[in-house]
């Protein structure tokens, strides 16, 4: 009697500790199913978006990185053997990257250019002047060397798949944050400072400062100050991890502002102007991602609280 009164309670663990398991395992393998499921219908529907969109715009260089931007994000969710949830998010930045440049930036242009038909960038191009700097000589020099023009157009249209190597290599969750209240928070200051760039609101750019006719740019965006591809470039720099991606997206940025002026997309002042209004995102990105963890340790300590009452 000693002997089963012994055995017994032993038995009973191994059979609770074995249940408890079994019930855990199906509760994993469920859930995992259940995301590669969501995962295979995320996956059909990206890869309907990427047809749709490179047969709609297919010469759209900013089309054309953000679907290499994509399939980066898809390769890197198989080759690394990422689980579901995380291939499902590679999946919403990369379909990000693919609808932005088609769908969601035509929206706020055609909202901005209803609302500020007119432009001001002869002021923009004056405040340059009297802060000692010419984007029109930056022009001049690359249009007398033309092996810089494609080299400008890749630094220039080539922010998506930029992002989406920043996400790899760092998986920053308040370089997303940081990148989306960007695209929002940019349209009140292009509302109140309406400019199309140097390209289409002078009529011989680089050569002369003669305005260009108030049709030619009535269907151009107001998309200058500040400039988002200056913004989204620092900002890949300020949430990259590890000294060489902190370098290398550095050096992406000063490309970038490069690019935008000599290019003849934006003004000096543009570029000057999204170096504060990216600190101000990363701050609020901060502080968001702060409130974030305070929410999730108010939760523990209430739940703990809980359990502690029943215990008790």
């Amino acid at each position: 009697m000693k002997l089963k009164s012994r055995i017994n309670p032993s038995l009973g663990e191994c059979a609770a500790h074995i249940r408890r398991r079994f019930i855990a395992t199906t509760h994993l393998v469920a859930n995992k199913t259940e995301e590669r499921r969501r995962f295979a219908g995320h996956l059909v529907t990206g890869l309907a978006m990427l047809v749709m969109v490179v047969r709609a715009r297919p010469y759209d260089m900013f089309v054309q990185y953000g679907v290499g931007g994509y399939l980066l994000l898809f390769a890197d969710s198989f080759l690394r053997k990422k689980e579901p949830r995380e291939r499902i998010i590679n999946f919403y930045v990369g379909s990000l990257l693919v609808l932005f440049p088609y769908l969601i930036l035509p929206l706020a242009d055609g909202l901005e250019e209803r609302l500020r038909p007119f432009v001001l960038d002869q002021a923009l191009r004056l405040i340059d002047l009297r802060i000692g700097l010419d984007g029109f000589v930056l022009s001049r020099l690359c249009i007398a060397h033309p092996w810089t023009e494609p080299l400008l157009q890749i630094v220039y249209a080539g922010l998506p798949l930029a992002f989406a190597v920043a996400w790899l290599t760092s998986r920053s969750v308040r370089l997303l944050r940081a990148a989306v209240m960007g695209a929002f928070l940019c349209v009140p200051v292009y509302l109140l400072v309406p400019a199309c760039g140097p390209e289409y609101a002078f009529s011989n750019w680089p050569w002369s400062e003669t305005m260009a006719s108030p049709g030619a740019v009535a269907m151009r965006p107001r998309n200058c100050v500040p400039s988002m591809h200056v913004s989204w470039a620092l900002l890949l720099a300020l949430n990259a991890r590890g000294r060489a991606s902190r370098v290398l997206f550095t050096l992406y940025t000063a490309a970038m502002a490069f690019a935008t002026v000599a290019g003849g997309e934006h003004y000096f002042i543009d570029a000057l102007v999204a170096v504060p209004f990216t600190l101000a995102l990363q701050w609020l990105a901060d502080k968001r991602a702060l409130e974030s963890r305070c929410d999730v340790e108010t939760r523990k300590q209430h739940e703990n609280g809980i359990r502690a009452g029943q215990v008790s």
